[in-house]
C-alpha cells in the first residue's frame, strides 16, 4: 500500500531508541516532501527495526545510526541492471561500527548467512531484506568496510497513489485494550522486539527468559495470553504451553518460531496459533485479537 516513508521512520523513533539501548544515538535525517512509496508498512518497520538492532550489534562500545530518506528522480546508474526506469524513495541506515570484511560483504545477502551465534539475532537475515525491498520493486545495497561502518541503503518505488483511509483506521483499531500477555522466549533481541511491539499495539507484557521463569511468572500474576517461543533450551515453548493449560485449560496461547517446518513438534502448533519470526507488527497485533476475542466467546 502506499506509504509515507518518514512518517514511517518518525513513527518508530522512540522504539528504535528503546530497543537498541543507551549507548546507541538514534539520529533522523529526512528530506523534506519525500514522495509516498509502494511498500507493506508492517514489514518496512520490521526491516527498519531489525537493521537498528543489526547496526547495535556491530557497535558493542556504543555509536550512532543514522536513517536517512531521500527522493530520486531516477535510478542511479549502478542499479540500472536491477531496478526499471521511474522515481525511487532511498531509506539509508548507516552505524559507525566495525564494518565487514570483504569476505562478509561478498555473502551478506546469502540465504541463512550470519556472523552471529546459534539462535542469536531477531530472525532477520539481510537476505531477507533484499528479498523484502525486491518483492516491494526495488532493492538493496550495501557500503562497508573494516573500521568504517556500514551504510545500508533501501530503494523502494515511488507511488503517486493515496493510502487508503479506510485501511489506515483498520491498522489504528488493532489496538489492545491494557490486557497483560507473557512473552516468553530465550533470545534477548527477539524478546525485547515482541515485548516493544506488544507495548506499541497497546497490552501490558511481562517477558520471561525462558519456561521455569515463565512458569514463575504465571503463578504470580494474572495474564490474558501467552506468547512464546517453541524452540527453547530447557523447556520448549509446547512444554511450557501443556504445563500452562493443566492449570488453566483456556488460556490463549501463540507459538512463536522462525523454523520453516514446526510440525515435528505437536498437534499444539496449529496454523492460526503461530506467529512466524520475524515478527510484523500488523500480523501480531491481528493475531492477539484473534485469539482473545476467539477466547471471549468460548
Amino acid at each position: 500500500m502506499p506509504v509515507e516513508p518518514n512518517q514511517v521512520v518518525a513513527s518508530m523513533a522512540d522504539l528504535l531508541a528503546r530497543s537498541i539501548g543507551a549507548a546507541v544515538t538514534v539520529e533522523l535525517d529526512l528530506a523534506d516532501d519525500v514522495w509516498r512509496a509502494m511498500v507493506d508498512p508492517t514489514q518496512l518497520e520490521v526491516v527498519l527495526l531489525n537493521l537498528a538492532i543489526n547496526a547495535r550489534d556491530a557497535m558493542p562500545s556504543g555509536g550512532v545510526v543514522r536513517i536517512a530518506t531521500r527522493n530520486l528522480a531516477a535510478v542511479p546508474d549502478a542499479l540500472t541492471a536491477e531496478l526499471n526506469p521511474g522515481a525511487y524513495v532511498s531509506i539509508e541506515v548507516a552505524d559507525t561500527g566495525a564494518g565487514m570484511t570483504p569476505a562478509v560483504l561478498a555473502r551478506a545477502f546469502e540465504p541463512f548467512f550470519t556472523t552471529k551465534g546459534q539462535g542469536k539475532g531477531t530472525g532477520l537475515g539481510l537476505a531477507q531484506v533484499y528479498g523484502f525491498a525486491r518483492q516491494s520493486g526495488g532493492t538493496v545495497r550495501i557500503v562497508s568496510a573494516e573500521n568504517e561502518g556500514t551504510v545500508i541503503t533501501l530503494y523502494l518505488p515511488r507511488t503517486t497513489e493515496v493510502a487508503d483511509p479506510v485501511a489506515i483506521e483498520r491498522l489504528a483499531q488493532a489496538t489492545g485494550s491494557r490486557q497483560r500477555i507473557l512473552v516468553v522466549d530465550d533470545d534477548n533481541d527477539v524478546r525485547g522486539v515482541a515485548a516493544q511491539m506488544i507495548e506499541e499495539i497497546g497490552y501490558q507484557v511481562v517477558a520471561a527468559a525462558s519456561g521455569s521463569e515463565a512458569l514463575t511468572e504465571f503463578g504470580r500474576a494474572s495474564f490474558d495470553l501467552v506468547l512464546t517461543d517453541v524452540v527453547m533450551p530447557g523447556m520448549s515453548g509446547v512444554d511450557l504451553a501443556r504445563r500452562i493449560r493443566a492449570v488453566a485449560p483456556a488460556m490463549p496461547l501463540l507459538f512463536a518460531s522462525g523454523y520453516a517446518d514446526v510440525a515435528t513438534f505437536g498437534d499444539e502448533l496449529a496454523a492460526e496459533t503461530v506467529l512466524k519470526k520475524p515478527y510484523r507488527i500488523g500480523e501480531v497485533a491481528a493475531r492477539i485479537g484473534d485469539a482473545l476475542s476467539a477466547e471471549s466467546t468460548q
